[in-house]
């Protein structure tokens, strides 16, 4: 029978997870109204979940991916994040409201409770007491990371993770099949909702049910093949399909993530060393640092948990090879030494036979000088006898040791492929390597420093374990009640938000007029805003603006940047020649030109080339060139290209082909492949060539190359492959020209 302290506890915590939450969530809480925001990626999320939201409602399937920005292209929603389950299940709310942003709202509300609520359940599930399982879940669904990150929905969405252990773990003890869909279905709804938590999550939970079941020994492996063959079909094909129109836009438009881009984002060592945000304890904290990333763990987690490891280890004695592997560590230093004086030597050779770390030669002498020492050290560290016993003891107490690895592992992944202290790098980090080359997805995220939201997802355990064992060495009971009020002040200090933690929202959400004008305009015609330029920040803002007028929308927003929108992005000057013809080959109908420090631009009179002035307002003019068509490419493209062969370092040569089309630019949206066919040599000697073109905008002059190899520099003749057929392609100039 439950008690009626416990009951009491559980109603406390109820109304303090929904004070948490409103305060968390502010101003883009339930009871708030009218708050805008003006960070960029909180425009595209509110973009993307308004338009999935509209047209799942309305039963218009088949555009839930097109979107309306980077128009002319198909479609530009997943160019960015996902949400689609969080979507899914506010349709009733929709319904009911009509009103998109108040949805929205609800999703990050309720985000916060949902994750209380997860956690609390599993940490009971976990056999933690009432006590615990309160801390638990403040620490999860409260976290610094979750704080700063208030929003971006996406990120936010993590309550379906602890929902998701919850079942993994009733099915490890009661071997019932329905919790392995019950398991499956939350996961579904965890990575359907966050393209990140969709790779974060999955390798989490893979590495997480392998220790379990190691854990547990279990017996009879193939029952728990055959019982997991059905969620995990229904998981593989609804994630699948999800994910599929991603995957499509990813190879139709050749996006990827460079390696560089993951070690620029990882995330610094110090900051899970740093100080949380806190609305009573920033006085007290600020000389600790408040350092970018919000990873910071919060100190009353670390030291819960660091209580529980002390509590649980046992004695360990002293290895037989320790004084082997120090003198090892003692050579590899003299050899860290003998490279540092010599990297001039060895850095080119490095560099030459590895081109991925081609522009990085600092970096890689760092590394290569620095990384086998770091890791030695490490690893002697870990095996002294302190640290043995430490996770001996852990390991002893299996759900401890679950949760702790997982938060550890997280925490490593977070730091990136390159462990970096205040922006110096370290040393390599072999497992965030590893799975940027192994693990599917890995390779498509920027910034992998937000792996560290799944740290408190594992601390929350650990904390309720260490704050349960503490419990239980106290054994009268007033001490017990006073170090759990203790606990939970400090706790809650330490959670309650800082001040100003939620900005920049501005108050106002009155629609500009502009736009409500451009609303009321008949047809779906195309709208380009200026001034389009890096950085993107106004492009956000326009996207965000499109909610009102839903009319498509040149300029964009989003995870990936396409060829076209870049190029036009570098435009400055809206009254140049090449501006313009970019302009008509978008197809441009409707052209909103801004202040910019207060002016509009000097040239803005009645007309900008065939557009026409049509409304004025205080800060914006309104152009329309009713001639407007978008200007595709042809499929005959390749007769507009010019040919030259350019030497390039190393007896090596590119060939080039122009585009040549002065008067009219062209838009394409589809990958095209270009076969060029060269003869080389008396007996000609074909080699074959094949140019992958992704969706641009074609300007006059534009530039495309493949590289030669030295004995293919210089051709008799070069022909196009279309269809089967040889043309013979219009070279630059005679052969000596040509030849350079």
């Amino acid at each position: 029978m439950i008690s009626k302290k416990s009951i009491f506890l559980v109603a406390s915590w109820l109304t303090l997870i929904t004070f948490l939450s409103y305060l968390y969530s502010y101003p883009l809480d339930i009871f708030s109204r009218g708050a805008y925001p003006e960070v960029p990626d909180l425009n595209l999320a509110l973009w993307i979940f308004d338009w999935q939201l509209e047209h799942l409602s309305s039963g218009h399937f088949g555009d839930l991916f097109a979107g309306n920005m980077f128009y002319p292209l198909d479609n530009s929603v997943v160019f960015s994040i996902t949400m689609l389950s969080t979507v899914i299940l506010n349709v009733p709310l929709f319904w009911v409201t009509g009103d998109a942003e108040f949805s929205f709202n609800a999703s990050l509300f309720f985000s916060y409770v949902l994750c209380a609520l997860g956690m609390f359940l599993l940490a009971r599930r976990l056999r933690l007491d009432v006590p615990s399982a309160v801390a638990a879940s403040l620490i999860f669904s409260f976290s610094e990371f979750r704080l700063f990150l208030s929003g971006h929905l996406s990120l936010m969405t993590m309550q379906w993770m602890p929902f998701t252990l919850l079942f993994i773990h009733k099915y490890i003890e009661e071997v019932k099949k329905a919790s392995l869909y019950w398991a499956a279905l939350f996961y579904v709804l965890q990575i359907t909702a966050s393209a990140h938590y969709a790779i974060f999550f999955s390798f989490m939970v893979l590495a997480f049910s392998v220790v379990l079941f190691l854990q547990q020994q279990i017996r009879e492996p193939q029952k728990i093949f055959y019982d997991a063959l059905g969620p995990g079909a229904m998981a593989l094909v609804l994630g699948a399909a999800c994910y599929f129109p991603y995957l499509k836009v990813t190879q139709n438009f050749g996006f990827f993530r460079p390696f560089s881009e993951q070690i620029r984002y990882g995330a610094n060592l110090e900051t899970y060393l740093s100080a949380a945000h806190s609305y009573f304890l920033a006085p007290l904290t600020a000389r600790f640092g408040h350092i970018e990333g919000y990873a910071s763990p919060r100190y009353t987690a670390v030291f819960l948990t660091l209580a529980a490891i002390v509590l649980v280890r046992v004695p360990a004695k002293r290895l037989p090879f320790i004084r082997k592997l120090d003198i090892a560590l003692m050579i590899t230093a003299v050899f860290s030494f003998f490279l540092w004086k010599n990297h001039p030597t060895w850095i080119p050779i490095v560099v030459e036979n590895f081109p991925v770390t081609r522009g990085w030669d600092s970096l890689v002498w760092q590394l290569i000088n620095l990384t086998p020492i770091t890791w030695l050290i490490i690893i002697r560290i870990c095996l002294t006898r302190v640290f043995r016993g430490l996770f001996r003891g852990m390991v002893q107490k299996k759900t401890f040791f679950l949760y702790f690895s997982f938060s550890l592992l997280a925490a490593v992944i977070s730091l990136g492929p390159v462990i970096k202290i205040n922006q110096f790098e370290l040393a390599l980090n072999p497992v965030t390597t590893f799975l940027f080359f192994t693990f599917p997805g890995f390779d498509s995220i920027r910034a992998i420093s937000r792996f560290s939201g799944l740290v408190p997802l594992g601390l929350a355990i650990t904390s309720g374990i260490g704050l349960m064992l503490i419990g239980k060495k106290l054994r009268i009971a007033y001490s017990k009640n006073i170090f759990y009020f203790f606990v939970f002040a400090i706790l809650l200090l330490e959670t309650f938000p800082s001040k100003g933690a939620n900005k920049p929202f501005r108050a106002d959400k009155k629609a500009p007029l502009e736009y409500i004008w451009l609303k009321n305009q008949p047809g779906a015609r195309p709208v380009l805003e200026w001034p389009v330029h890096y950085p993107f920040d106004l492009e956000a803002l326009y996207v965000g603006n499109s909610i009102i007028h839903k009319k498509p929308l040149v300029n964009g927003y989003g995870s990936f940047q396409w060829r076209g929108h870049k190029k036009l992005s570098k435009m400055k000057d809206l009254f140049h020649k090449e501006t313009l013809l970019s302009l008509y080959a978008f197809g441009v109908r409707y052209l909103l030109v801004h202040r910019t420090n207060g002016e509009f631009p000097s040239l803005a009179t009645e007309t900008i080339g065939q557009f026409q002035i049509s409304k004025k307002f205080d800060d914006t003019l309104i152009y329309e060139n009713k001639s407007a068509q978008t200007q595709f490419l042809p499929d005959d493209f390749w007769k507009k290209f010019i040919l030259s062969i350019e030497p390039k370092q190393a007896s090596r040569c590119q060939l080039v082909l122009s585009f040549q089309s002065p008067e009219t630019y062209f838009v394409s949206k589809k990958r095209k492949a270009l076969k060029i066919r060269l003869e080389v040599g008396d007996n000609q000697r074909i080699v074959d060539k094949e140019l992958t073109l992704y969706p641009d905008l074609w300007r006059d002059g534009d530039r495309y190359k493949i590289q030669l190899s030295e004995t293919s520099c210089r051709p008799r003749q070069i022909f196009f492959l279309i269809d089967g057929e040889k043309i013979k392609a219009t070279l630059a100039a005679d052969r000596e020209h040509l030849l350079g």
